[in-house]
């Protein structure tokens, strides 16, 4: 990087020419600096305070500073905008640069929305040779060839004022820290030079009680392990004896249930017979189209109403559809026939209608069906 002359103090112009330069696509600005032959490391600009024309500072981004675009602003307060931004930067630079030294490089680098470098330009502050008090922060002059405004004078005073008494406030702050803690030490090494013998019996004591302790605990856990020994053998013997029984009462169970699933369909047959004067007159079918015509023949008109909800069209098709099984000669092409109409035989509303004859002819359509190991009938749309 260029250096500059000594005594040169007053802000950058090329910085300025920067920024106006690339106005439009900046997404922000960061400003480093250095000493000697170190690296540039940043310099934060957290205390800078905002302007909403030109900049704004965030917590996330303390080290630079957030370009801002006014709308409806002339070209000429535009530039005007970012040399007074660049003569602050100066300022504050100067300010940094008091403190730590007589000189030091300061780069100004930004950046587009996206992330990527669009300029970088540096320039050395000096304060060799000037008239200025030791320990006296300068204030650098306005740039060469203009003039500062009474307001833009008052708010660059005002800001070095300001950081001024901060400064003062952290000198006064770390030096009431400083000499409270070495009150704190004074007093923690008089107290502990007094109680050292005691705290080392204590410990002593402690040591003797923790080891007495660790005994009577290591023989409970060794008594206890034993009995939780004799206790898992109990469990395991009662476990066999109840997964026996379990076993034998399981195998009852379902030798029960196997009589029951088998008796019950016989039961039921035999009270259709014996209990509704209906059912004594079973018809034998020889095949399945014989079944198929009784429940034809077997719908009357208030069965196919409530069968279908009073629906001519649907009760029509079924008794259609029968009939076309019933004229069939194959008959697993009869069974094949009636597939569509099976979901309405199957279905609740017709368990509601049916009597025991059709339910019977139902039932021997379904075993010839198991019979042939056709598919399961599904409803379709």
């Amino acid at each position: 990087m260029p250096c500059t002359p000594k005594n040169d103090h007053t802000p950058p112009q090329e910085w300025g020419t920067k920024l106006e330069r690339h106005d439009q696509e900046l997404g922000c600005i960061f400003l480093h600096r250095r000493r000697g032959g170190a690296h540039y490391q940043d310099f934060s600009l957290a205390d800078f305070g905002a302007d909403p024309n030109l900049w704004r500072v965030t917590d996330t981004a303390p080290f630079g500073l957030l370009w801002l675009r006014p709308e409806a602003v002339t070209p000429a307060a535009r530039r005007e905008q970012i040399q007074l931004l660049v003569e602050q930067l100066w300022t504050h630079a100067g300010e940094w640069t008091s403190l730590h030294g007589e000189w030091a490089d300061f780069k100004l680098v930004g950046y587009d929305e996206a992330g990527s470098l669009l300029f970088q330009v540096g320039k050395r502050l000096s304060f060799v040779d000037m008239d200025v008090p030791e320990k006296e922060s300068p204030v650098p002059a306005p740039p060469s060839g203009k003039h500062e405004s009474t307001a833009q004078h008052r708010e660059r005073e005002r800001r070095l004022y300001e950081r001024t008494q901060r400064l003062l406030e952290r000198i006064e702050e770390s030096h009431a820290k400083l000499i409270d803690n070495f009150h704190r030490i004074v007093q923690l090494t008089s107290t502990t030079a007094a109680t050292v013998p005691e705290l080392y019996e204590r410990a002593a004591e402690q040591v003797r009680q923790n080891a007495i302790i660790r005994e009577e605990l290591i023989r409970r856990e060794s008594e206890a392990r034993d009995e939780n020994i004799r206790l898992q053998e109990h469990i395991v013997t009662e476990e066999n004896r109840t997964l026996r029984w379990g076993k034998m009462l399981d195998f009852l169970a379902d030798m029960g249930k196997l009589f029951i699933s088998a008796a019950t369909p016989f039961i039921h047959e035999l009270a259709k017979v014996y209990f509704d004067p209906g059912g004594r007159l079973i018809t034998d079918f020889e095949h399945a189209q014989q079944a198929i015509a009784f429940i034809a023949h077997g719908m009357t008109e208030s069965n196919l109403d409530k069968l279908f909800k009073g629906n001519r069209k649907f009760a029509g098709a079924f008794l259609h559809v029968l009939h076309m099984g019933t004229i069939t000669e194959s008959e697993r092409e009869a069974l094949e026939t009636i597939r569509p109409v099976m979901p309405a035989i199957r279905s609740a509303d017709f368990d509601k209608i049916m009597s025991a004859q059709m339910d019977y002819a139902r039932t021997y359509i379904l075993g010839r069906i198991a019979f042939y190991r056709m598919p399961y009938y599904v409803d379709e749309d």
